[in-house]
Protein backbone atom coordinates (compact mmCIF):
# COMPACT_ATOMS: atom_id res chain seq x y z
CA UNK A 1 0.00 0.00 0.00
CA UNK A 2 1.40 3.38 -0.98
CA UNK A 3 2.76 5.69 1.72
CA UNK A 4 0.10 8.38 1.14
CA UNK A 5 -2.72 5.91 1.68
CA UNK A 6 -1.06 4.61 4.82
CA UNK A 7 -0.82 8.15 6.18
CA UNK A 8 -4.47 8.78 5.37
CA UNK A 9 -5.38 5.51 7.12
CA UNK A 10 -3.42 6.57 10.22
CA UNK A 11 -5.16 9.95 10.30
CA UNK A 12 -8.59 8.35 9.84
CA UNK A 13 -7.98 5.86 12.66
CA UNK A 14 -6.74 8.63 14.97
CA UNK A 15 -9.76 10.82 14.16
CA UNK A 16 -12.21 7.97 14.76
CA UNK A 17 -10.56 7.00 18.03
CA UNK A 18 -10.85 10.62 19.17
CA UNK A 19 -14.56 10.68 18.27
CA UNK A 20 -15.07 7.47 20.25
CA UNK A 21 -13.47 8.94 23.39
CA UNK A 22 -16.70 10.46 24.84
CA UNK A 23 -18.44 7.10 24.47
CA UNK A 24 -15.54 5.34 26.20
CA UNK A 25 -15.58 7.86 29.05
CA UNK A 26 -19.34 7.54 29.58
CA UNK A 27 -18.97 3.77 29.54
CA UNK A 28 -16.23 3.96 32.17
CA UNK A 29 -18.35 6.25 34.37
CA UNK A 30 -21.37 3.93 34.08
CA UNK A 31 -19.29 0.87 34.98
CA UNK A 32 -17.82 2.64 38.00
CA UNK A 33 -21.36 3.52 39.07
CA UNK A 34 -22.43 -0.10 38.54
CA UNK A 35 -19.54 -1.44 40.65
CA UNK A 36 -20.09 0.91 43.58
CA UNK A 37 -17.48 1.45 46.28
CA UNK A 38 -16.39 -2.13 46.94
CA UNK A 39 -14.45 -3.01 43.79
CA UNK A 40 -10.98 -1.53 43.32
CA UNK A 41 -11.12 2.25 43.49
CA UNK A 42 -14.65 2.65 42.19
CA UNK A 43 -17.34 5.21 43.00
CA UNK A 44 -19.97 5.87 45.65
CA UNK A 45 -21.63 3.41 47.98
CA UNK A 46 -24.58 1.64 46.40
CA UNK A 47 -26.61 0.09 49.24
CA UNK A 48 -29.52 -0.61 46.84
CA UNK A 49 -27.78 -1.33 43.54
CA UNK A 50 -30.73 -1.94 41.24
CA UNK A 51 -28.53 -1.67 38.16
CA UNK A 52 -26.45 -4.67 39.20
CA UNK A 53 -29.65 -6.64 39.65
CA UNK A 54 -30.97 -5.60 36.23
CA UNK A 55 -27.73 -6.39 34.38
CA UNK A 56 -27.50 -9.82 36.01
CA UNK A 57 -31.06 -10.60 34.85
CA UNK A 58 -30.36 -9.27 31.34
CA UNK A 59 -27.29 -11.50 31.01
CA UNK A 60 -29.22 -14.60 32.08
CA UNK A 61 -32.04 -13.75 29.69
CA UNK A 62 -29.71 -13.19 26.71
CA UNK A 63 -26.72 -15.53 26.96
CA UNK A 64 -26.94 -18.12 29.71
CA UNK A 65 -25.63 -20.99 27.57
CA UNK A 66 -24.02 -21.82 24.25
CA UNK A 67 -26.32 -21.41 21.25
CA UNK A 68 -27.64 -24.64 19.76
CA UNK A 69 -26.78 -24.57 16.06
CA UNK A 70 -29.06 -26.31 13.57
CA UNK A 71 -27.67 -27.05 10.10
CA UNK A 72 -30.00 -28.18 7.34
CA UNK A 73 -29.43 -29.13 3.71
CA UNK A 74 -31.53 -28.18 0.72
CA UNK A 75 -30.73 -31.55 -0.88
CA UNK A 76 -31.20 -35.04 0.55
CA UNK A 77 -27.71 -36.16 -0.53
CA UNK A 78 -26.03 -33.53 1.68
CA UNK A 79 -27.96 -34.28 4.86
CA UNK A 80 -25.17 -36.44 6.35
CA UNK A 81 -22.67 -33.63 5.75
CA UNK A 82 -25.08 -31.10 7.28
CA UNK A 83 -25.46 -33.27 10.40
CA UNK A 84 -21.70 -33.70 10.76
CA UNK A 85 -21.16 -29.97 10.37
CA UNK A 86 -23.83 -29.27 12.99
CA UNK A 87 -22.19 -31.62 15.50
CA UNK A 88 -18.74 -30.19 14.75
CA UNK A 89 -19.78 -26.55 15.16
CA UNK A 90 -21.51 -27.29 18.48
CA UNK A 91 -18.40 -29.14 19.66
CA UNK A 92 -16.11 -26.27 18.64
CA UNK A 93 -18.33 -23.79 20.51
CA UNK A 94 -18.01 -25.90 23.67
CA UNK A 95 -14.23 -26.13 23.29
CA UNK A 96 -13.74 -22.37 22.89
CA UNK A 97 -16.26 -21.64 25.70
CA UNK A 98 -18.42 -19.45 23.48
CA UNK A 99 -21.04 -18.90 26.21
CA UNK A 100 -18.46 -17.08 28.35
CA UNK A 101 -17.53 -14.89 25.38
CA UNK A 102 -21.18 -14.10 24.70
CA UNK A 103 -21.78 -13.09 28.31
CA UNK A 104 -18.86 -10.68 28.12
CA UNK A 105 -20.18 -9.28 24.84
CA UNK A 106 -23.66 -8.82 26.34
CA UNK A 107 -22.10 -6.93 29.27
CA UNK A 108 -20.23 -4.69 26.83
CA UNK A 109 -23.40 -4.11 24.77
CA UNK A 110 -25.35 -3.08 27.88
CA UNK A 111 -22.75 -0.38 28.61
CA UNK A 112 -21.82 0.53 25.04
CA UNK A 113 -21.21 -1.76 22.10
CA UNK A 114 -20.45 -5.48 22.03
CA UNK A 115 -17.85 -6.70 19.55
CA UNK A 116 -16.10 -9.97 18.72
CA UNK A 117 -13.23 -10.87 16.46
CA UNK A 118 -13.54 -14.20 14.65
CA UNK A 119 -10.81 -16.07 12.86
CA UNK A 120 -8.48 -19.06 12.88
CA UNK A 121 -5.68 -19.27 15.45
CA UNK A 122 -2.28 -19.00 13.76
CA UNK A 123 -0.02 -18.75 16.83
CA UNK A 124 -0.44 -21.66 19.24
CA UNK A 125 -0.36 -20.39 22.83
CA UNK A 126 -0.05 -16.75 21.86
CA UNK A 127 -3.44 -15.68 23.26
CA UNK A 128 -4.48 -18.37 25.73
CA UNK A 129 -5.10 -22.04 26.41
CA UNK A 130 -8.41 -22.08 24.50
CA UNK A 131 -6.71 -20.91 21.29
CA UNK A 132 -5.48 -24.03 19.52
CA UNK A 133 -3.59 -23.68 16.26
CA UNK A 134 -5.67 -24.00 13.06
CA UNK A 135 -8.98 -23.94 14.98
CA UNK A 136 -11.53 -21.11 15.02
CA UNK A 137 -11.60 -18.54 17.81
CA UNK A 138 -14.15 -15.94 18.91
CA UNK A 139 -12.65 -13.23 21.12
CA UNK A 140 -14.46 -10.29 22.74
CA UNK A 141 -13.10 -6.87 21.81
CA UNK A 142 -13.27 -4.22 24.52
CA UNK A 143 -14.35 -0.73 23.56
CA UNK A 144 -10.96 0.52 24.80
CA UNK A 145 -9.28 -1.47 22.03
CA UNK A 146 -11.86 -0.98 19.28
CA UNK A 147 -11.79 1.43 16.37
CA UNK A 148 -14.74 2.01 14.04
CA UNK A 149 -15.00 4.29 11.03
CA UNK A 150 -16.92 7.06 12.78
CA UNK A 151 -17.68 8.82 9.51
CA UNK A 152 -19.93 5.93 8.53
CA UNK A 153 -23.62 5.83 9.43
CA UNK A 154 -23.89 2.02 9.43
CA UNK A 155 -21.61 -0.94 10.00
CA UNK A 156 -21.93 -1.96 6.37
CA UNK A 157 -20.77 1.50 5.26
CA UNK A 158 -17.53 1.46 7.27
CA UNK A 159 -14.30 1.80 5.29
CA UNK A 160 -12.26 0.27 8.10
CA UNK A 161 -12.55 -1.25 11.56
CA UNK A 162 -10.02 -2.87 13.82
CA UNK A 163 -8.78 -3.67 17.28
CA UNK A 164 -5.70 -3.47 19.46
CA UNK A 165 -4.31 -6.56 21.17
CA UNK A 166 -1.23 -7.83 22.97
CA UNK A 167 1.09 -10.74 22.11
CA UNK A 168 4.16 -12.04 23.94
CA UNK A 169 7.07 -10.41 22.14
CA UNK A 170 9.17 -13.54 21.64
CA UNK A 171 6.19 -15.63 20.45
CA UNK A 172 5.26 -12.96 17.91
CA UNK A 173 8.86 -12.79 16.73
CA UNK A 174 9.30 -16.54 16.43
CA UNK A 175 6.00 -16.97 14.54
CA UNK A 176 7.50 -15.27 11.44
CA UNK A 177 4.05 -13.81 10.74
CA UNK A 178 5.13 -10.21 11.31
CA UNK A 179 8.03 -8.07 10.14
CA UNK A 180 9.57 -7.51 13.56
CA UNK A 181 12.84 -5.95 12.40
CA UNK A 182 13.88 -3.08 14.63
CA UNK A 183 10.96 -3.52 17.06
CA UNK A 184 11.11 -3.78 20.85
CA UNK A 185 8.54 -4.62 23.51
CA UNK A 186 5.97 -2.00 24.54
CA UNK A 187 5.82 -0.67 28.06
CA UNK A 188 2.44 -1.29 29.75
CA UNK A 189 0.09 1.68 29.50
CA UNK A 190 -3.13 1.93 31.55
CA UNK A 191 -4.47 4.78 29.41
CA UNK A 192 -5.69 5.14 25.85
CA UNK A 193 -3.83 7.32 23.40
CA UNK A 194 -6.25 10.22 24.08
CA UNK A 195 -5.51 10.06 27.82
CA UNK A 196 -8.74 8.45 29.06
CA UNK A 197 -8.19 5.45 31.37
CA UNK A 198 -8.70 1.91 30.14
CA UNK A 199 -11.17 -0.35 31.89
CA UNK A 200 -8.40 -2.43 33.45
CA UNK A 201 -7.40 0.53 35.64
CA UNK A 202 -10.47 -0.05 37.82
CA UNK A 203 -9.01 -3.27 39.18
CA UNK A 204 -5.32 -2.34 39.08
CA UNK A 205 -5.53 1.23 40.41
CA UNK A 206 -3.81 2.42 37.25
CA UNK A 207 -0.35 1.37 38.51
CA UNK A 208 1.51 -0.53 35.79
CA UNK A 209 5.19 -0.75 34.97
CA UNK A 210 7.57 -3.03 33.12
CA UNK A 211 8.09 -5.20 36.21
CA UNK A 212 4.36 -5.95 36.38
CA UNK A 213 4.53 -8.28 33.36
CA UNK A 214 5.95 -11.79 33.47
CA UNK A 215 7.13 -11.70 29.86
CA UNK A 216 7.74 -8.75 27.52
CA UNK A 217 4.85 -8.02 25.20
CA UNK A 218 4.13 -6.06 22.06
CA UNK A 219 0.91 -4.20 21.31
CA UNK A 220 -0.46 -4.52 17.78
CA UNK A 221 -3.36 -3.15 15.72
CA UNK A 222 -5.31 -5.24 13.20
CA UNK A 223 -7.19 -3.12 10.65
CA UNK A 224 -9.86 -4.66 8.40
CA UNK A 225 -10.39 -2.81 5.11
CA UNK A 226 -13.48 -4.23 3.36
CA UNK A 227 -13.04 -2.35 0.07
CA UNK A 228 -9.50 -3.69 -0.40
CA UNK A 229 -10.41 -7.07 1.15
CA UNK A 230 -7.28 -6.91 3.29
CA UNK A 231 -6.31 -7.21 6.93
CA UNK A 232 -3.27 -5.16 7.87
CA UNK A 233 -1.27 -5.35 11.12
CA UNK A 234 0.53 -2.32 12.55
CA UNK A 235 2.50 -1.77 15.71
CA UNK A 236 1.33 0.46 18.53
CA UNK A 237 3.54 3.07 20.16
CA UNK A 238 3.95 3.31 23.94
CA UNK A 239 0.88 5.55 24.18
CA UNK A 240 -1.31 3.01 22.37
CA UNK A 241 -1.48 4.99 19.13
CA UNK A 242 -1.36 3.13 15.82
CA UNK A 243 1.82 3.57 13.77
CA UNK A 244 0.97 3.20 10.06
CA UNK A 245 4.35 4.13 8.58
CA UNK A 246 5.05 0.46 7.83
CA UNK A 247 2.62 -2.47 8.10
CA UNK A 248 4.02 -5.47 9.94
CA UNK A 249 1.75 -7.76 7.94
CA UNK A 250 -0.66 -7.50 5.03
CA UNK A 251 -3.00 -10.40 4.23
CA UNK A 252 -5.58 -10.78 1.48
CA UNK A 253 -8.88 -11.63 3.15
CA UNK A 254 -10.29 -15.02 2.16
CA UNK A 255 -12.72 -15.45 5.00
CA UNK A 256 -16.45 -14.63 5.30
CA UNK A 257 -17.57 -11.59 3.33
CA UNK A 258 -18.59 -9.70 6.48
CA UNK A 259 -14.98 -9.66 7.66
CA UNK A 260 -13.50 -10.71 11.00
CA UNK A 261 -15.70 -8.49 13.22
CA UNK A 262 -19.29 -8.81 14.38
CA UNK A 263 -21.12 -6.29 16.56
CA UNK A 264 -23.97 -6.50 19.07
CA UNK A 265 -26.06 -3.36 19.63
CA UNK A 266 -29.03 -3.35 22.02
CA UNK A 267 -30.23 0.08 20.91
CA UNK A 268 -29.62 2.30 17.92
CA UNK A 269 -29.91 5.86 16.69
CA UNK A 270 -30.62 6.36 13.01
CA UNK A 271 -27.74 8.00 11.15
CA UNK A 272 -25.23 7.23 13.91
CA UNK A 273 -22.82 4.35 14.14
CA UNK A 274 -22.60 4.16 17.93
CA UNK A 275 -25.62 2.49 19.59
CA UNK A 276 -27.76 3.73 22.47
CA UNK A 277 -26.95 1.25 25.29
CA UNK A 278 -29.62 0.19 27.81
CA UNK A 279 -27.59 1.56 30.72
CA UNK A 280 -28.26 5.13 29.52
CA UNK A 281 -31.85 4.90 30.76
CA UNK A 282 -30.95 3.20 34.05
CA UNK A 283 -27.90 4.92 35.49
CA UNK A 284 -29.58 8.21 36.52
CA UNK A 285 -32.51 6.44 38.17
CA UNK A 286 -30.18 4.06 40.00
CA UNK A 287 -28.14 7.05 41.15
CA UNK A 288 -31.27 8.77 42.47
CA UNK A 289 -32.37 5.62 44.30
CA UNK A 290 -29.03 5.33 46.07
CA UNK A 291 -28.81 9.05 46.87
CA UNK A 292 -32.13 8.74 48.73
CA UNK A 293 -31.12 5.39 50.24
CA UNK A 294 -27.85 6.78 51.61
CA UNK A 295 -29.76 9.75 53.03
CA UNK A 296 -32.23 7.44 54.77
CA UNK A 297 -29.37 5.40 56.20
CA UNK A 298 -27.77 8.57 57.60
CA UNK A 299 -31.11 9.59 59.09
CA UNK A 300 -31.47 6.16 60.66
CA UNK A 301 -27.97 6.42 62.15
CA UNK A 302 -28.79 9.85 63.63
CA UNK A 303 -32.03 8.62 65.19
CA UNK A 304 -31.88 8.44 68.98
CA UNK A 305 -34.28 7.78 71.83
CA UNK A 306 -33.38 9.40 75.16
CA UNK A 307 -34.91 9.76 78.64
CA UNK A 308 -35.17 13.33 79.87
CA UNK A 309 -35.05 14.07 83.61
CA UNK A 310 -36.15 17.35 85.18
CA UNK A 311 -34.03 19.18 87.75
CA UNK A 312 -34.29 17.62 91.19
CA UNK A 313 -35.12 14.13 89.88
CA UNK A 314 -31.51 13.01 89.41
CA UNK A 315 -31.92 9.94 91.59
CA UNK A 316 -34.92 8.78 89.55
CA UNK A 317 -32.84 9.22 86.39
CA UNK A 318 -29.95 7.17 87.75
CA UNK A 319 -32.28 4.34 88.82
CA UNK A 320 -33.88 4.32 85.36
CA UNK A 321 -30.44 4.29 83.74
CA UNK A 322 -29.21 1.35 85.82
CA UNK A 323 -32.40 -0.70 85.50
CA UNK A 324 -32.52 -3.72 83.22
CA UNK A 325 -35.39 -4.58 80.92
CA UNK A 326 -38.32 -5.85 83.00
CA UNK A 327 -37.01 -4.51 86.32
CA UNK A 328 -39.32 -2.89 88.88
CA UNK A 329 -37.87 0.31 90.32
CA UNK A 330 -38.97 3.13 92.62
CA UNK A 331 -39.62 6.51 91.05
CA UNK A 332 -40.35 9.47 93.32
CA UNK A 333 -41.46 11.87 90.61
CA UNK A 334 -42.71 9.98 87.52
CA UNK A 335 -43.86 13.23 85.91
CA UNK A 336 -40.27 14.54 86.01
CA UNK A 337 -39.01 11.91 83.53
CA UNK A 338 -40.04 11.54 79.93
CA UNK A 339 -38.81 9.60 76.92
CA UNK A 340 -38.24 11.47 73.65
CA UNK A 341 -37.20 10.36 70.18
CA UNK A 342 -35.19 12.56 67.81
CA UNK A 343 -34.39 12.13 64.13
CA UNK A 344 -35.17 8.93 62.25
CA UNK A 345 -36.17 8.00 58.73
CA UNK A 346 -38.30 10.56 56.94
CA UNK A 347 -41.54 8.85 55.93
CA UNK A 348 -42.05 10.89 52.76
CA UNK A 349 -38.51 10.09 51.59
CA UNK A 350 -39.06 6.38 52.28
CA UNK A 351 -42.29 6.44 50.25
CA UNK A 352 -40.41 8.22 47.43
CA UNK A 353 -37.71 5.52 47.51
CA UNK A 354 -40.32 2.77 47.17
CA UNK A 355 -41.81 4.55 44.18
CA UNK A 356 -38.39 4.99 42.53
CA UNK A 357 -37.60 1.33 43.03
CA UNK A 358 -40.84 0.34 41.31
CA UNK A 359 -40.14 2.88 38.57
CA UNK A 360 -36.73 1.28 37.98
CA UNK A 361 -38.41 -2.09 37.47
CA UNK A 362 -40.87 -0.44 35.07
CA UNK A 363 -38.14 1.29 33.02
CA UNK A 364 -36.08 -1.91 32.93
CA UNK A 365 -38.97 -3.77 31.33
CA UNK A 366 -40.77 -5.35 34.30
CA UNK A 367 -37.70 -6.53 36.18
CA UNK A 368 -39.73 -8.31 38.85
CA UNK A 369 -41.40 -10.61 36.31
CA UNK A 370 -38.21 -11.25 34.30
CA UNK A 371 -36.17 -12.14 37.37
CA UNK A 372 -38.91 -13.93 39.28
CA UNK A 373 -38.41 -11.49 42.16
CA UNK A 374 -42.05 -11.30 43.19
CA UNK A 375 -45.56 -12.03 42.03
CA UNK A 376 -47.06 -9.44 39.72
CA UNK A 377 -50.63 -10.76 39.69
CA UNK A 378 -53.17 -12.20 42.09
CA UNK A 379 -53.69 -15.54 40.32
CA UNK A 380 -51.40 -18.22 38.88
CA UNK A 381 -52.82 -17.89 35.37
CA UNK A 382 -52.33 -14.13 35.31
CA UNK A 383 -48.81 -14.54 36.68
CA UNK A 384 -47.87 -17.00 33.92
CA UNK A 385 -49.25 -14.66 31.27
CA UNK A 386 -47.22 -11.76 32.66
CA UNK A 387 -44.04 -13.80 32.81
CA UNK A 388 -44.57 -15.09 29.27
CA UNK A 389 -44.80 -11.53 27.98
CA UNK A 390 -42.78 -9.77 30.67
CA UNK A 391 -41.38 -7.13 28.42
CA UNK A 392 -41.22 -6.31 24.75
CA UNK A 393 -37.91 -4.65 25.57
CA UNK A 394 -36.24 -7.91 26.62
CA UNK A 395 -37.77 -9.61 23.58
CA UNK A 396 -36.15 -6.99 21.40
CA UNK A 397 -32.81 -7.62 23.14
CA UNK A 398 -33.24 -11.38 22.68
CA UNK A 399 -34.02 -10.91 18.99
CA UNK A 400 -30.87 -8.83 18.52
CA UNK A 401 -28.80 -11.37 20.46
CA UNK A 402 -30.20 -14.23 18.39
CA UNK A 403 -29.33 -12.46 15.14
CA UNK A 404 -25.82 -11.79 16.48
CA UNK A 405 -25.41 -15.45 17.50
CA UNK A 406 -26.48 -16.60 14.02
CA UNK A 407 -23.86 -14.40 12.37
CA UNK A 408 -21.11 -15.59 14.70
CA UNK A 409 -21.96 -19.29 14.43
CA UNK A 410 -22.18 -19.06 10.64
CA UNK A 411 -18.67 -17.65 10.58
CA UNK A 412 -17.45 -20.50 12.81
CA UNK A 413 -19.16 -22.97 10.45
CA UNK A 414 -17.46 -21.30 7.47
CA UNK A 415 -14.00 -21.77 8.98
CA UNK A 416 -14.77 -25.38 9.91
CA UNK A 417 -16.20 -26.21 6.48
CA UNK A 418 -13.30 -24.76 4.50
CA UNK A 419 -10.60 -26.14 6.82
CA UNK A 420 -8.34 -28.02 4.36
CA UNK A 421 -6.61 -30.41 6.77
CA UNK A 422 -8.32 -30.93 10.13
CA UNK A 423 -10.17 -34.18 10.88
CA UNK A 424 -12.80 -33.36 13.49
CA UNK A 425 -13.68 -36.18 15.89
CA UNK A 426 -17.37 -36.02 16.80
CA UNK A 427 -19.97 -38.21 18.51
CA UNK A 428 -23.39 -38.95 17.02
CA UNK A 429 -26.06 -39.68 19.69
CA UNK A 430 -28.52 -42.44 18.88
CA UNK A 431 -32.04 -41.43 19.91
CA UNK A 432 -32.19 -40.82 23.68
CA UNK A 433 -30.69 -44.03 25.02
CA UNK A 434 -27.28 -42.60 25.93
CA UNK A 435 -25.44 -44.46 23.16
CA UNK A 436 -23.09 -42.41 20.94
CA UNK A 437 -21.32 -43.44 17.75
CA UNK A 438 -17.89 -41.94 16.97
CA UNK A 439 -17.63 -40.20 13.60
CA UNK A 440 -15.05 -38.23 11.65
CA UNK A 441 -15.69 -35.03 9.71
CA UNK A 442 -12.88 -35.05 7.18
CA UNK A 443 -11.78 -32.62 4.45
CA UNK A 444 -12.95 -35.24 1.94
CA UNK A 445 -16.48 -35.01 3.36
CA UNK A 446 -16.39 -31.25 2.98
CA UNK A 447 -14.98 -31.29 -0.55
CA UNK A 448 -17.95 -33.29 -1.80
CA UNK A 449 -20.46 -30.73 -0.46
CA UNK A 450 -21.36 -27.16 -1.33
CA UNK A 451 -21.52 -24.70 1.57
CA UNK A 452 -24.06 -22.50 -0.20
CA UNK A 453 -26.60 -25.36 -0.11
CA UNK A 454 -26.57 -25.37 3.70
CA UNK A 455 -28.81 -23.26 5.92
CA UNK A 456 -27.94 -22.26 9.46
CA UNK A 457 -30.17 -21.45 12.39
CA UNK A 458 -29.92 -21.13 16.15
CA UNK A 459 -32.56 -22.66 18.41
CA UNK A 460 -34.10 -19.57 20.09
CA UNK A 461 -34.42 -21.18 23.52
CA UNK A 462 -30.96 -22.77 23.47
CA UNK A 463 -29.21 -19.71 24.94
CA UNK A 464 -31.62 -19.29 27.84
CA UNK A 465 -31.21 -21.33 30.99
CA UNK A 466 -34.26 -23.31 32.09
CA UNK A 467 -34.58 -24.34 35.73
CA UNK A 468 -35.50 -27.88 36.77
CA UNK A 469 -38.93 -26.62 37.78
CA UNK A 470 -39.50 -25.24 34.29
CA UNK A 471 -38.35 -28.51 32.72
CA UNK A 472 -40.72 -30.51 34.94
CA UNK A 473 -43.56 -28.17 34.02
CA UNK A 474 -42.79 -28.63 30.31
CA UNK A 475 -42.75 -32.42 30.64
CA UNK A 476 -45.99 -32.42 32.64
CA UNK A 477 -47.80 -30.20 30.14
CA UNK A 478 -46.55 -32.29 27.21
CA UNK A 479 -47.81 -35.52 28.76
CA UNK A 480 -51.17 -34.19 29.94
CA UNK A 481 -52.04 -31.80 27.11
CA UNK A 482 -50.60 -33.61 24.10
CA UNK A 483 -49.62 -37.25 24.67
CA UNK A 484 -52.58 -38.30 26.81
CA UNK A 485 -55.26 -37.02 24.36
CA UNK A 486 -53.33 -38.58 21.46
CA UNK A 487 -52.99 -41.97 23.14
CA UNK A 488 -55.65 -43.72 20.98
CA UNK A 489 -54.00 -42.47 17.78
CA UNK A 490 -50.56 -43.43 19.11
CA UNK A 491 -51.74 -46.96 19.91
CA UNK A 492 -53.08 -47.34 16.36
CA UNK A 493 -49.56 -46.52 15.14
CA UNK A 494 -47.93 -48.92 17.59
CA UNK A 495 -46.67 -46.16 19.90
CA UNK A 496 -47.04 -45.56 23.63
CA UNK A 497 -45.53 -43.51 26.43
CA UNK A 498 -42.27 -44.81 27.89
CA UNK A 499 -43.27 -44.56 31.55
CA UNK A 500 -39.93 -45.76 33.04
CA UNK A 501 -38.12 -43.13 30.95
CA UNK A 502 -40.57 -40.49 32.15
CA UNK A 503 -39.97 -41.44 35.78
CA UNK A 504 -36.19 -41.42 35.24
CA UNK A 505 -36.34 -37.88 33.88
CA UNK A 506 -38.54 -36.69 36.75
CA UNK A 507 -36.27 -38.43 39.26
CA UNK A 508 -33.19 -36.68 37.87
CA UNK A 509 -34.85 -33.26 37.69
CA UNK A 510 -36.25 -33.44 41.21
CA UNK A 511 -33.22 -35.24 42.71
CA UNK A 512 -35.62 -37.81 44.12
CA UNK A 513 -34.25 -41.26 43.32
CA UNK A 514 -37.25 -42.97 44.95
CA UNK A 515 -39.38 -42.06 41.91
CA UNK A 516 -37.59 -44.70 39.86
CA UNK A 517 -38.96 -47.39 42.18
CA UNK A 518 -42.59 -46.39 41.65
CA UNK A 519 -42.94 -48.09 38.25
CA UNK A 520 -42.22 -51.83 37.96
CA UNK A 521 -43.07 -54.51 35.36
CA UNK A 522 -46.61 -55.86 35.62
CA UNK A 523 -45.25 -59.36 36.31
CA UNK A 524 -43.67 -58.06 39.54
CA UNK A 525 -46.79 -56.24 40.77
CA UNK A 526 -48.13 -57.41 44.18
CA UNK A 527 -51.52 -59.12 44.39
CA UNK A 528 -54.53 -57.03 45.40
CA UNK A 529 -55.61 -57.37 49.02
CA UNK A 530 -58.96 -58.99 49.81
CA UNK A 531 -61.35 -58.70 52.72
CA UNK A 532 -62.55 -61.58 54.91
CA UNK A 533 -65.13 -62.62 52.33
CA UNK A 534 -62.48 -62.80 49.61
CA UNK A 535 -63.82 -59.76 47.74
CA UNK A 536 -61.30 -57.60 45.94
CA UNK A 537 -60.60 -54.40 47.83
CA UNK A 538 -59.70 -52.38 44.77
CA UNK A 539 -61.01 -48.89 44.04
CA UNK A 540 -64.77 -48.83 43.22
CA UNK A 541 -65.61 -48.37 39.57
CA UNK A 542 -67.95 -45.45 40.30
CA UNK A 543 -66.75 -42.54 42.44
CA UNK A 544 -68.16 -39.17 43.40
CA UNK A 545 -66.07 -36.03 43.54
CA UNK A 546 -66.89 -32.63 44.99
CA UNK A 547 -64.87 -29.53 44.15
CA UNK A 548 -64.94 -26.76 46.74
CA UNK A 549 -63.31 -23.40 46.17
CA UNK A 550 -62.14 -21.59 49.28
CA UNK A 551 -60.86 -18.03 49.14
CA UNK A 552 -58.13 -17.36 51.68
CA UNK A 553 -56.74 -13.81 51.88
CA UNK A 554 -52.98 -13.47 51.48
CA UNK A 555 -50.50 -10.65 51.43
CA UNK A 556 -51.10 -9.96 47.74
CA UNK A 557 -48.36 -8.82 45.42
CA UNK A 558 -45.32 -6.83 46.44
CA UNK A 559 -46.49 -3.83 44.43
CA UNK A 560 -49.88 -3.80 46.23
CA UNK A 561 -48.17 -3.93 49.64
CA UNK A 562 -45.77 -1.17 48.59
CA UNK A 563 -48.74 0.94 47.50
CA UNK A 564 -50.38 0.57 50.90
CA UNK A 565 -47.12 1.38 52.68
CA UNK A 566 -46.63 4.47 50.50
CA UNK A 567 -50.12 5.70 51.38
CA UNK A 568 -49.42 5.31 55.09
CA UNK A 569 -46.00 7.02 54.91
CA UNK A 570 -47.49 9.89 52.90
CA UNK A 571 -50.18 10.52 55.50
CA UNK A 572 -52.94 8.66 53.66
CA UNK A 573 -55.60 6.52 55.27
CA UNK A 574 -55.99 3.15 53.46
CA UNK A 575 -58.96 1.02 54.47
CA UNK A 576 -58.69 -1.87 56.90
CA UNK A 577 -58.61 -4.53 54.18
CA UNK A 578 -55.59 -2.82 52.61
CA UNK A 579 -53.86 -2.51 55.98
CA UNK A 580 -54.38 -6.23 56.61
CA UNK A 581 -52.24 -7.12 53.59
CA UNK A 582 -49.17 -5.82 55.43
CA UNK A 583 -49.54 -8.41 58.20
CA UNK A 584 -50.37 -11.43 56.05
CA UNK A 585 -47.97 -13.88 54.42
CA UNK A 586 -47.18 -12.80 50.83
CA UNK A 587 -48.08 -15.05 47.87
Amino acid sequence: MVREKLQRLGSAVEWSRLRMQPFRERRMASIRHYLGAHYGESGDRMPLNMMELAIGIFKRQLAARNPGVIVRSRTRAMRPVAKKLELTVNKVMDEIDLSETFQRVVFDAIFGIGAVKIGVTEIDGGIGSLHDADLPFVDPVLMDDLVLDMRATSFEGMRFSGNRYILPFEIAKESKLFDMRGLSPNRPNPYNEQGDPRLQTIGTSGLMDEDSELVPTIELWDIWMPLDRKVMTFRSDDDGKIVTAKPLREVDWEGPERGPYEFLCLGELSGNLMPVPPVNTLVDLNDGINVVMRKLIRQSERQKTITMVAAGADEDGERILEAEDGDVIRVDRPEATAQASFGGVDQASLAFLIQMRDMFSYVSGNLDAMGGLSNSAETLGQEQLIQASASQKIRDYQSRMLSFAKRVTRQIATYVFYDPKTNYQIMLPLADNGIEVPLEFTPADREEADFIDLTFDVAPASMQDASNTQRIDTITKTVTQYLAPLMPAMQMQGLTIDVPSLMNHLSDLTNTTELKDLVIPASQAPEFATDQTGANMSKPSVTTRRYERINRPTGGTRSSRDNVMTQILSGGNPNQQQRDTLTRTPD
